[in-house]
């Protein structure tokens, strides 16, 4: 079959059609048969496909990092690099031609993509919603359950008195018509929860988030708002400690460290 193939090759070449590469089926993948405009056929094999990597852990990172790293003694220059960001660890195996690689990728926690999403636009939950997603999401991450069972017992409930309004924190929560809250002298102006940054890998990476607790008492809602309105603060904390422990994990190898996406 493979006497065929090159046969077939010289034909074509021979008849005035000149195709630049053909691979026959009996050759591995990287092989294949160039035809020269002076009628011959070369027997080529290709580069290695990059390498691409993915590890689940700094371990096998820097593990990697190792076995191509240079021997000390050779006085040869280390072309080891790698990033860092929320989105993971891209370690680039030679930064001269940045074709090989491993990374491992980061994914946020349930909890903190929850939160992006309140961060973006404040959300207003219902009670019963509001209380299921903290006990599902959030509960452990919590000092406790109180806030859980303080947002439980609330009571709204609404009159024709049109003056009184019922304080929370420094803000008034009633409006023309009266709407008034049993149960919020109890409940709490802010939360604090302390949780994970990421799912999967580096799950052990723990970030503080306050939240603060608005009411819309008239629409019977609730909303958590990430303190200042986003969670950049937090992120930036948690690369930082991504640095740290890229850095630990890449001790005695020569190799940059940089923030950011290669």
């Amino acid at each position: 079959m493979l006497k065929e193939a090159i046969d077939k090759i010289v034909s074509l070449t021979t008849e005035g059609v000149k195709p630049s590469v053909f691979r026959p089926d009996p050759e591995p993948g990287h092989v294949y048969y160039l035809a020269t405009a002076d009628g011959r056929v070369e027997r080529r094999e290709a580069e290695p496909s990059p390498r691409k990597h993915v590890v689940h852990d700094l371990v096998s990172l820097a593990a990697l990092a190792g076995d191509f790293a240079p021997d000390p003694e050779s006085g040869e220059l280390s072309q080891l690099a790698c990033w860092y960001s929320r989105g993971g660890f891209t370690l680039l195996l030679d930064d001269q031609t940045r074709r090989d690689r491993v990374t491992l990728p980061l994914t946020p926690s349930p909890q903190m993509t929850i939160l992006e999403g309140w961060a973006r636009q404040v959300t207003w939950l219902e009670q019963a919603k509001l209380v299921q997603t903290l006990r599902i999401y959030f509960g452990r991450y919590l000092d406790s359950q109180t806030p859980v069972e303080t947002f439980r017992r609330l009571k709204f409930r609404q009159t024709q008195a049109g003056e009184k309004a019922v304080e929370h924190g420094r803000s008034s929560i009633g409006r023309s018509l009266e709407a008034e809250l049993t149960g919020a002298g109890s409940l709490p102006a802010e939360l604090t929860l302390y949780l994970p940054a990421f799912a999967g890998p580096l799950a052990e990476v723990f970030t503080t988030v306050r939240l603060l607790v608005e009411i819309d008492a008239q629409a019977e809602r609730i909303a958590l708002v990430p303190d200042g309105g986003s969670l950049d603060g937090n992120w930036a904390r948690v690369e930082e400690e991504l640095a740290k422990r890229l850095r630990e994990a890449l001790e005695g190898i020569e190799c940059g460290v940089y923030r950011g996406v290669p």
